[in-house]
């Protein structure tokens, strides 16, 4: 447990969220991306909450049984409310050929090698668009491949409240996760927004490629969305100090 002190009236505590925790972690994923455009086209009948839920469970719920995964809250220790929290997921390499902790392996802006294309989940839960999802997953495994071979933390779902924004949550959550990974040596890895993407550069992560898809044609109704973006990125260890 971390207590940060933000202000001279609260103080944070970063934790281990659990399950009694996940229908407030449910709302709080869904109030933050229901902001981002693409939520539009991404659930059946955005606005409407009830759209939402069930995907938002489904990916939480898949988080907190990881064994390798700890969904972290960020939590007001004087109202009990969760302000942020983030999925920080430590993924083991397969085929990792023993040379270190992986980290010199990575070569940013590198083409990652021919692989089968990735097939979306077999089980996707109802209320998202399932024709712009089974186009989406598969590309988000594709530039995954990137850190192929490699051991590396992933970091994703990183939501702070939208009444609580701008007050520096999300930099607090950033660099909890990033000391833990420069203490084991070994990169992160994260997929950004758009409109997140000038968030990560200032914590050292840069572009290894893009998810770029095309709306306008796509047979998942989104010709008023243009071209979708979202940036793959990595951040290499940094050296700790004597």
């Amino acid at each position: 447990m971390k207590a940060l002190e933000k202000s001279s009236y609260v103080v944070l505590d970063i934790v281990v969220a659990t399950g009694v925790d996940l229908p407030a972690l449910v709302d709080l994923n869904r109030l933050a991306y229901s902001i981002e455009p693409i939520a539009q086209l991404f659930f059946e009948n955005w606005p409407d909450p009830a759209s939402q839920v069930p995907y938002f469970t489904w990916v939480l719920e898949n988080k907190l049984r990881d064994t390798n995964a700890r969904v972290l809250k960020v939590v007001d220790q004087v109202s009990g409310e969760i302000l942020a929290s983030v999925c920080w997921t430590l993924v083991e390499s397969s085929d990792d050929d023993g040379g270190g902790n992986g980290a010199a392996q990575i070569e940013l802006g590198s083409t990652p090698t021919e692989v089968p294309a990735p097939t979306p989940p077999s089980h996707l839960p109802p209320g998202i668009n399932q024709q712009f999802a089974k186009t989406l997953f598969p590309n988000i495994a594709m530039v995954k491949q990137h850190m192929r071979g490699v051991k590396h933390f992933s970091l994703s779902s990183l939501y702070v409240s939208p009444y609580h924004q701008k007050k520096g949550l999300g930099s607090h959550v950033m660099k909890y996760c990033l000391k833990q990974a420069d203490e084991a040596g070994i990169p992160t890895f994260l997929i950004s927004f758009e409109s997140a993407h000038m968030f990560y550069p200032r914590f050292g992560f840069e572009d290894v490629g893009q998810l770029v898809a095309d709306l306008k044609d796509s047979e998942a109704g989104g010709r008023e969305f243009g071209t979708y973006r979202s940036f793959a990125m990595v951040r290499k260890p940094k050296a700790l100090g004597p």
